[in-house]
């Protein structure tokens, strides 16, 4: 079961000579797909629910989210909460008398189910299928540390809620750092999704509802520098030619800062300002404005500079919701091509190429990232700048 979820997921990256063109490897994966769902839903209907259950499960929802098929996505990841749920598994006491590689593989699917169960919001579903307050086993706390780090094992069991609550914790792997960058996501699509009205807490007054999702990123970008991931810390991830051992934690390094810039860009792209501030018309403070549209940029150059080292380092993310978030940040640079500064624009155009290529290199991959080349490429031909929207939407 695990075994045709995880061909029908990784083999859409492979260039292996055995497909001799793209026709074959799509009719290869589209088959293993369509055996992953079988023996999943077959699992299901004979109440042979197991780890190996789950495991495929999130295997077939990455690879349905891929293929567009959102709905089935949601519905897989769905079922697999509630089940987890009513056999206890979200609660810390399950844990007990297992064994550790027992115990780790239990934590990897719980969360595992977390994050996809975000990962998929967007469109018309904004609320996740089980709330982040059921979630009480402890967030994983192996995985690869940072390069010249000696990291001895945390003995203390870190809840998600004590992440959220801002107490001061011991440093925090990559893996746990992964876990918190998608529960801002969370919040930030329950942002984006609230219509805006006249009686909104304005958004630069700091009780309002975005300076509470700044503050959370701000808080991670602080534990991010307390456990050394950041990029003064951990060093180019070009370092992984040299030290094949470090790709796995640069792979992990790469997604989680890629989100944190993007993440950024949306709480300051003008199409997002816009919509939310459209209700107070000229009640807008021209500082705050001002700083907005400097972030934006401030945090899609970021975007910029990570898939160059990501270049450097000969690695490629396979996501495609890296893809759609990586597109936001393409929006930005694409605004700045139709500059009347000459060397603004040309900066603006290749870093908008630069993010562009990551989309349309994924698009080969996954056909759901072919909507967003589509729009980028008109948008581009037409000199406006991309929706912010439109690729929430498509999520």
């Amino acid at each position: 079961m695990i075994l045709y979820a995880m061909l029908a997921l990784s083999l859409r990256s492979s260039r292996h000579p055995f497909f001799k063109n793209e026709l074959e490897r799509t009719n290869c994966t589209d088959k293993l797909t369509k055996l992953s769902w079988g023996l999943i839903a077959n699992a299901y209907c004979n109440f042979d629910i197991d780890d190996v259950y789950f495991q495929a499960l999130c295997l077939q929802a990455q690879v349905d989210s891929g293929d567009g098929k959102l709905e089935r996505a949601r519905a897989q990841v769905a079922i697999g909460l509630r089940i987890a749920q009513a056999r206890d598994m979200m609660d810390s006491s399950s844990l007990d008398g297992l064994g550790l590689a027992d115990r780790a593989r239990r934590q990897e699917i719980v969360w595992s189910l977390f994050m996809l169960d975000r990962m998929l919001l967007g469109g018309n579903t904004t609320n996740p299928s089980a709330p982040t307050a059921i979630f009480e086993l402890p967030v994983i706390q192996n995985g690869p540390s940072p390069p010249d780090f000696n990291s001895q094992p945390c003995e203390l069991e870190i809840s998600l809620a004590s992440v959220d609550s801002g107490a001061p914790l011991p440093p925090l792997n990559v893996a746990c750092l992964q876990i918190q960058s998608i529960r801002i996501w969370e919040c930030i699509i329950d942002y984006i999704a609230q219509p805006p009205s006249s009686t909104d807490v304005p958004l630069w007054r700091h009780d309002s509802p975005r300076a509470a999702i700044l503050t959370k990123l701000l808080d991670f970008e602080t534990r991010c520098e307390m456990a050394g991931h950041v990029l003064a810390s951990v060093g180019s991830p070009a370092r992984v030619l040299e030290e094949p051992e470090l790709k796995s934690y640069f792979v992990i390094w790469l997604r989680f800062q890629l989100s944190l810039s993007v993440f950024n860009c949306i709480l300051n792209h003008p199409f997002i300002i816009h919509v939310k501030t459209a209700p107070l018309k000229h009640k807008i403070p021209l500082s705050f404005l001002q700083k907005a549209y400097e972030f934006s940029l401030i945090h899609a150059n970021w975007v910029f500079r990570l898939l160059n080292h990501m270049d450097e380092a000969k690695l490629m993310l396979h996501d495609p919701f890296l893809g759609h978030l990586v597109a936001i940040a393409a929006s930005i640079h694409l605004e700045h091509t139709s500059s009347q500064y000459p060397t603004v624009a040309g900066s603006a155009k290749q870093k908008f190429n630069q993010c562009f290529g990551f989309v349309k290199r994924l698009s080969n991959e996954w056909p759901r990232m072919q909507a967003a080349v589509c729009l980028s490429t008109r948008a581009n031909g037409s000199a406006y700048p991309l929706p912010v929207e439109s690729e929430l939407c498509r999520r």
